[in-house]
């Protein structure tokens, strides 16, 4: 479970994440931004925040820069480094289950 810092971190990056398209587009929009209005939501929007880069990026990224791998080069090749930024990538960074 996320501590608060963490999850007000979370929302502020899907905030950004999802500038270009809007704030009605973006899936907090309807929990309040993050911060839901009605008691029932509270878990939902927990949920939400804390697999976002999970949903968002199925197969793998690179924490620095965002770069989003695909399952060919997860499943065929041990990438180790970004291959945009050449960040070093722990395992769960590049998507592997451990």
């Amino acid at each position: 479970m996320l501590n608060a810092r963490e999850y007000l971190d979370k929302i502020n990056q899907i905030c950004k994440d999802n500038e270009p398209k809007g704030c009605s587009e973006c899936a907090l929009s309807k929990f309040g931004c993050g911060i839901p209005k009605e008691d029932d939501d509270f878990d939902k929007v927990i949920a939400f925040v804390e697999r976002y880069e999970e949903n968002r990026y199925p197969f793998g990224y690179c924490l620095k820069c965002k770069y989003e791998f695909n399952s060919e080069l997860i499943n065929e090749y041990e990438i180790k480094y970004c291959l945009k930024c050449g960040e070093k990538l722990d395992a769960k960074e590049a998507g592997a289950d451990a």
